[in-house]
Formats: structure tokens, sequence, C-alpha cells
């Protein structure tokens, strides 16, 4: 003879769906989360959020704007960084002298109007960009002591210079890989 108890019935489905959510919530630590953004100060949290590993533009953003993380990928939608304060970088990573944060992706993304860089790199390992613009910058783009590089199908437009390479305090090693990409007319 089999006799039902309806309590622990429920708390059995109760042990199921906590199971359940803990696992999603476990997932989404591992595997990092996504963060879309629409502003500036957005923009700025999500870089400074380590549990973030993914940064999606939805709009046009004005600002100078700083990451000290690596992990990342930034989704730009076709969508334009422009500096809040032209004599400051637009996007500066600003990794460690050593044990660089490993893993930049940078996708679709334009950045006009800097009269210093306009994006600057500096002690990072293993970055891809790639579909980037930069138009009417001083320098549109710094690599400083970072190590594997690579740059796709990027556009340099009314620059003074389309890329400065610099060694930093010890730049080391790896590579720079350029492939199908367009030149800078001189302003």
């Amino acid at each position: 003879m089999q006799i039902k108890n309806s309590l622990s019935g429920g708390y059995y489905m109760l042990n199921k769906i906590f199971v359940l959510l803990s696992l999603i919530f476990t997932v989404g630590i591992i595997f990092g989360s996504t963060e879309y953004v629409y502003s500036s100060e957005d923009f700025q949290a999500a870089l400074n959020n380590k549990d973030v590993t993914k940064i999606v533009i939805r709009s046009d953003l004005t600002g100078n704007f700083v990451c000290k993380r690596g992990n990342l990928e930034i989704v730009g939608n076709g969508k334009t960084l422009k500096p809040e304060k032209k004599e400051d970088k637009i996007l500066f990573f600003n990794g460690p002298v050593y044990n660089r944060h490993e893993n930049l992706k940078i996708k679709d993304l334009r950045f006009e109007g800097a009269e210093a860089e306009a994006l600057y790199l500096e002690n990072y390992n293993g970055i891809e960009l790639k579909e980037l613009e930069f138009y009417d910058n001083e320098i549109a783009l710094t690599i400083d002591g970072c190590f594997n590089t690579e740059i796709h199908s990027s556009r340099f437009e009314s620059c003074t210079f389309s890329i400065y390479l610099t060694n930093g305090f010890s730049h080391m090693g790896g590579y720079l890989l350029l492939e199908d990409n367009s030149s800078c007319a001189s302003k």
C-alpha cells in the first residue's frame, strides 16, 4: 500500500527548483554574463565589473573610459565612442606590467575625435581587434607592451598616426598581425 504525503511532494518540487536555480546561477558565473549598455555610465560600470565577459554597446557614447581587467569582449554594433575630454584617451585598457591581462576582443566599433589616442592598449596578451573604424584622431591606436595582437578589417581615416607601437616597460615578444585594413589619410 502506497500513501502519498502532499507535503513531501511539495518539498521535493521545491528542492528541484532550488537545484535548477543554483545550476543556472553557477553557469552564469562560470561562463560570465553579457551586459547591454545604452549610456556612458553603464559602459564604464560594465568595464569595471569582472563578472561581465561581454559588453554590447547599443548607442553612441561620449566619455573617457578606462578598463583594468581582461577576459572581455566588446561588441560595438557600429556605434561611435567620442571623447568627453578630447585631450584624453577615449578608451584606455590599462594592464599591469607583470602578469598581463589576457584575452581582449573588440569588434565593430568606431572611435572619433580624439586629440590624443583613441584606443590605448597597455600590457595585454591575446588581443583581437576586428572591424574597427578610427576617424579624425591624433593617434588612432597605441599598442604599448602588448603580446599577440591581431587587427582585422579595420579602417583608419583622417588620423595623424594610424598605429603607434611602443615597448612599454618590458615588451618582450609575441606578434602583431595586420590583415585586410585600410590606410589612414593624413590630416
